[in-house]
């Protein structure tokens, strides 16, 4: 990752289509979440969505805890299926989606307690998504 924009990593439903459709988006972008260390140039970002829970995490260098950062998202809109998403400018990203086509995963998946508590205080829930 290096970083001069902003980028944005996440996920997304897909229900997007032509005729205005709306889809609902997920994403992080590791300079203004509450909670989140701040991401570097050289930090390696993984994300997992949980779509029997409808939560998402996001690590830093492998970190799954709070301090990388844990459970962001719980929805029950993830249930649905989510697929990853990717946005911004001025910024460079190599991506890995499968852990084979460009080598294998730098760092390995969430452990399976991570789903069963919160990383950290408040993760990001549909009521705040949507508030205005």
């Amino acid at each position: 990752l290096r970083i001069e924009g902003i980028p944005q990593l996440g996920f997304a439903s897909g229900a997007c289509n032509n005729n205005g459709g709306k889809m609902d988006v997920w994403g992080f972008n590791g300079i203004g979440l509450t909670g989140c260390s701040m991401w570097s140039a050289g930090d390696i970002i993984g994300l997992a969505a949980n779509i029997d829970l409808g939560k998402i995490a996001v690590a830093k260098n492998g970190d799954w805890s709070s301090s990388g950062c844990g459970v962001v998202f719980d929805s029950e809109k993830i249930k649905h299926g989510v697929y990853p998403c990717l946005s911004a400018s001025d910024f460079e990203v190599r991506y890995n989606m499968d852990g084979q086509t460009r080598g294998e995963f730098s760092y390995g998946p969430p452990p399976a307690n991570l789903w069963t508590g919160m990383s950290w205080e408040a993760p990001i829930s549909e009521e705040a998504l949507h508030s205005d």
